[in-house]
């Protein structure tokens, strides 16, 4: 992933995904979610499901374990991994060869197996999911939702929304901590994921490269794309890294669109 520096942001905002085992449930339950979903469709249709199984790893108390031993990250991560796949690799069999004598007859299709979560998705009727569920190494069955893509939608007026603060900016409150002169002038921050559109207007102006006169005969040393080695000018491919640093610090100077818009001494730096 391409990493861009600017230098316009007060805060920093990581987002950590933390994953935590579920709480107990009873063997055999189907998800309300799926019970909704079954009862508006036809008993023979197949429907897409993840089948959760009873054997979950605790890692609250694997945590806790590590922690008390002082263990390094690559023994956490050994120890994770192990009893993750140990657990997927002792329970799953018997279901799978359930589902695949079911499959002889057409039942149960799409057979896909996860270790990461001891999760088995499959596409079957509404009674080969009943019985599914009601087996003994059998959690919980879901309704496996479909994934759609979000499209932006187009602006026709820009005007009626430059400088106006935006509705996420008033939520986390940032425009408060601009009242007490906290505006990120002067700081340098990285955006670590798909680039960043350089001659984007909401940020051009921010980027190290130009903005930073340490960087004005090596410009590229501001970017770094590791994978295609495109690093003379940021680049966004995809266009979530540019969304993101728009998060952080996009707007020209005085548009209220980032955490912190304004600045005054950029310095700014992009690595993928």
């Amino acid at each position: 992933m391409k990493k861009f520096l600017t230098a316009t942001l007060a805060v920093a905002v990581a987002a950590i995904l933390l994953i935590a085992s579920a709480g107990t449930v009873n063997a055999g339950e189907i998800d309300p979610g799926l019970e909704n979903i079954l009862a508006s469709k036809p008993t023979g249709q197949p429907i897409s499901v993840l089948v959760y199984l009873s054997d979950q790893a605790n890692l609250k108390q694997l945590n806790q374990d590590l922690t008390s031993e002082r263990a390094t990250m690559a023994r956490r991560h050994e120890t994770v991994l192990n009893d993750l796949k140990v657990r997927a690799d002792r329970s799953q069999p018997e279901l799978v060869q359930y589902l695949r004598s079911q499959g002889i007859i057409g039942s149960v299709k799409d057979v896909r197996l996860f270790w990461l979560s001891n999760t088995i998705e499959l596409k079957a009727n509404r009674n080969q999911i009943e019985r599914i569920a009601s087996l003994p190494t059998v959690e919980r069955v879901y309704y496996n939702y479909e994934i759609g893509l979000v499209r932006p939608e187009s602006v026709t007026d820009a005007t009626s929304i430059t400088n106006a603060v935006e509705i996420g900016i008033s939520a986390i409150r940032a425009d408060e901590v601009w009242g007490l002169g906290i505006t990120g002038a002067g700081v340098k921050v990285a955006n670590i994921d798909t680039g960043v559109d350089g001659d984007h207007p909401a940020l051009a102006s921010r980027w190290a490269g130009v903005a930073d006169s340490r960087y004005a005969n090596n410009p590229e040393w501001a970017f770094f794309d590791p994978y295609l080695g495109q690093n003379d000018f940021p680049y966004d491919d995809d266009g979530h890294g540019s969304h993101t640093m728009g998060t952080m610090c996009g707007g020209a100077p005085g548009d209220q669109v980032g955490v912190a818009p304004r600045r005054e001494d950029a310095k700014a730096k992009n690595t993928a």
